[in-house]
């Protein structure tokens, strides 16, 4: 048993989203396309929650579609519609709302809706075990996601198709296309494409007898279904578990899951999985060999899918009831249910459904092929149209490039005509550019000589200036300080001679003191007199006429004299500036030049 193809609903938004989607249809109560729109949103965001009350405003929504004669809001709400009905496993008005759906997606030519229609025609036949109609319509909704790029519609197909090849039995191109799906839908990040082929995957293993295998997969859909809270997804989980524990002859795991299945589904009121529910318990009680519990199962669930629609539950009920009279040895009752499963194998995958199945899929591979076909031709004669283009450009590109070199002959022999004359002109410019030259250096050598000649003799003229002002201040100079020594000497003969008269203590003590005031005075005017003198003898050094070869320098004398004039300037410029300058000069210092 494999309940794998259960549709499993995306996760619902959030209550905060709904409550939103309310409040505005409440303040903006217009009847316009925003509220069809609006309408649509919020059933989509309750249809897990609350079907009755999806289905409600998807109705809502179509009536006022309708009335404004908005055939995208009507297509969108026929097709939630059918969705709805189809969940609550009531395939005849799924199937009829689907086709007006489909009748308005064709006249819009609304290629990407048409996909999604097809995707759920797909299903309506599948869960009903319709399998050649259901891969017919998953096969004409790929190829039109093919064009349109929907991938998510494009990936649930393929999950379709190749659940499709499994009830068929062709285990070896479902297995590939559902590790496929697997890979893609978690790439895209479709958590319910996910499911899909996880729970898919698990059923291929068990029909290959493959438990363990199995067990991971529906395992691994388990967590999945709890992770996006889809209670319905849950449930098949459980049956799957359940039935591969059962056939692996663990009784204990498959009661387990089963009965945690059954909760779910009567919590739920879960009218698709209850008869896969009793089904599964049914084959449970007939190992433990209890044909009554069985029988009473095995009615319920046969009863129930009859009234669904669903063949692949009745074949199971059908062979289950068939064991358990057979085990009660009422061999009438047994024939008659074996005969109603083989009839349903028949229709479910005899030959000719094998047949017809696989005409589909080739025909669907020929019309793609057609198509590449197609499309290598148009390509073929757009590069044999191209190729044409490229040669006309190529020849007129030809005629081009000769145009251009006799132009650029006739050019470069007018450049090369040219180029000689401008030697010739460009030689004659050169030499008389180099007789300017000449002559602009012979004149800036002129004026450079005449200035330096102004210049000397503004020196020789400083320097005569000079001279003439130092001698008549040497002169003077010399008389103040040679009576500058002259007062010294007078002025210690002085203190001798008054050492020798009787004076009053304070009159000899304030003689001296004048005196020694005197003497300080005339030495002070015989410092500064040589010093004058150096700076005349500096002078009329510097009027000479010179060879310019450096001179032998003291530089004891240098940085003695240096210093002094810096304290006289700093005495000068601060009254009260006062400081005894100590010298250590080095007694052999050479002289430098």
């Amino acid at each position: 048993m494999s309940v794998a193809l259960l549709p499993q609903p995306a996760r619902a938004q959030t209550p905060a989203a709904a409550d939103s989607l309310r409040r505005l249809l409440r303040q903006q109560p217009r009847p316009d396309t925003v509220r069809v729109q609006r309408l649509l949103a919020l059933a989509h965001a309750v249809r897990v929650a609350d079907i009755p009350q999806a289905t409600e405003l998807n109705q809502q929504a179509l009536t006022l579609a309708r009335q404004l004669a908005y055939s995208d809001g009507q297509a969108e709400a026929l097709l939630a519609i059918s969705i709805l009905y189809r969940r609550q496993t009531n395939y005849t008005e799924a199937r009829r709302y689907a086709q007006q759906a489909q009748r308005l997606f064709a006249q819009r030519a609304d290629q990407e809706g048409m996909g999604r229609l097809w995707l759920q025609m797909s299903w309506i036949d599948l869960l009903q075990a319709n399998y050649v109609p259901a891969l017919a319509s998953a096969l004409k909704g790929l190829s039109l996601t093919e064009k349109t790029g929907d991938l998510q519609t494009r990936l649930r197909l393929q999950v379709n198709i190749a659940n499709t090849y499994a009830k068929l039995g062709n285990y070896t191109e479902a297995l590939p296309m559902l590790q496929a799906s697997l890979k893609n839908a978690q790439r895209l990040g479709d958590e319910q494409a996910v499911a899909q082929a996880l729970n898919g995957l698990g059923s291929v293993y068990q029909m290959l007898e493959k438990y363990p295998q199995a067990l991971r997969y529906h395992q691994r859909s388990l967590q999945m279904s709890k992770k996006r809270g889809v209670v319905g997804a849950e449930t098949s989980d459980e049956i799957n578990l359940a039935d591969v524990y059962g056939r692996m002859g663990n009784q204990a795991e498959a009661m387990a899951h089963g009965q945690r299945a059954r909760q779910l589904a009567r919590a739920t009121n879960d009218q698709y999985n209850l008869p896969s529910v009793k089904l599964m318990l049914a084959r449970a009680f007939l190992l433990a060999n209890q044909p009554d519990s069985v029988l009473t199962l095995a009615h319920d669930a046969l009863r129930l899918s009859q009234e669904s629609g669903s063949n692949s539950n009745i074949r199971e009920a059908s062979d289950l009831l068939a064991e358990a009279y057979a085990q009660r040895r009422d061999f009438e009752q047994a024939y008659r249910y074996r005969n109603l499963q083989i009839a349903y194998n028949d229709s479910l995958s005899g030959e000719d459904t094998q047949r017809r199945s696989s005409a589909l899929r080739y025909g669907y591979e020929l019309d793609r092929k057609k198509a590449q076909i197609n499309l290598l031709n148009k390509d073929r004669q757009l590069q044999k149209q191209k190729a044409e283009r490229q040669r006309q450009k190529f020849v007129g590109l030809l005629a081009g490039i000769v145009g251009l070199l006799l132009l650029a002959g006739l050019l470069l022999r007018n450049v090369y005509i040219k180029q000689r004359a401008n030697r010739h002109l460009n030689e004659k410019n050169q030499e008389i550019a180099a007789h300017r030259d000449d002559l602009d250096q012979a004149l800036t050598e002129l004026r450079a000589t005449q200035a330096q000649l102004v210049q000397h003799e503004k020196l020789a003229s400083l320097g005569q200036l000079t001279a003439g002002v130092a001698h008549e201040i040497q002169n003077p100079l010399n008389f103040i300080t040679n009576f500058s020594d002259l007062g010294v000497e007078l002025t210690t003969e002085l203190q001798e001679e008054l050492a020798k008269e009787s004076l009053s203590e304070r009159g000899r003590e304030n003689i001296t003191q004048l005196l020694d005031d005197l003497s300080h005075n005339q030495l002070s005017i015989h410092q500064h007199g040589r010093r004058a003198d150096r700076i005349v003898k500096s002078m009329l050094e510097h009027s000479r006429a010179s060879s310019g070869q450096p001179q032998p320098t003291d530089l004891n004398a240098l940085a003695e004299e240096c210093l002094r004039l810096a304290h006289y300037s700093y005495q000068a410029a601060n009254k009260d500036f006062k400081a005894t300058l100590t010298t250590e000069f080095a007694p052999t210092c050479p002289a430098y030049r």
